[in-house]
């Protein structure tokens, strides 16, 4: 199986980030929106692994108590097919040290990590994106709303791909701890 664990915003959260995503889509040529189902925070790519039980203990391990994160303005990273885009999560102490926790609790559980890029805190909009010639851009990032969601369980996620395409499964859910 291909796991990750992450921290998925409320659905009303997700859905109004759906929207933002479409109002992109509208600026480009081509590219692939995420649906609101996949939106969600990715703390650990996991890769393909048969360790999902000492992934769920690690989880249970390097939960903490909920936090509230705050989503920024949307960015970008460039590729070679196109730019992916997102809305930035702020980082916050309580953010970075679920990540370090969790780091932590999954090399002891003996989980290898497939993420070789440094944590940058983001919900993805859309993949291979190529803007129309002379779309506004920066006016379309200027009027994405920020927000704030609390984090209140970390989610053990499978990466499925099927005839509909990629699809996020949960797989298992841990509650922070009050």
């Amino acid at each position: 199986m291909r796991l990750f664990v992450a921290l998925v915003p409320p659905e009303e959260l997700r859905r109004d980030l759906e929207r933002q995503g479409r109002g992109l889509r509208a600026l480009c040529q081509r590219g692939r929106m995420v649906p609101w189902e996949n939106i969600h925070l990715t703390l650990a790519f996991l890769g393909e692994t048969d360790r999902r039980a000492k992934a769920e203990r690690a989880m249970e391990r390097a939960a903490g108590a909920p936090f509230s994160l705050r989503i920024t303005r949307p960015g970008r990273f460039s590729g070679k097919k196109g730019d992916l885009w997102w809305m930035g999560v702020e980082e916050c102490p309580p953010l970075r040290a679920l990540r370090r926790r969790l780091v932590r609790a999954l090399g002891e559980e003996g989980v290898w990590l497939d993420d070789t890029k440094s944590f940058r805190p983001h919900l993805t909009l859309g993949r291979d994106l190529r803007p129309l010639p002379g779309a506004d851009l920066t006016a379309w990032a200027a009027a994405c709303p920020t927000n704030v969601w609390r984090a209140e369980e970390v989610l053990l996620m499978e990466s499925r791909q099927d005839e509909g395409g990629l699809r996020y499964i949960p797989l298992s859910r841990c509650a922070m701890k009050k």
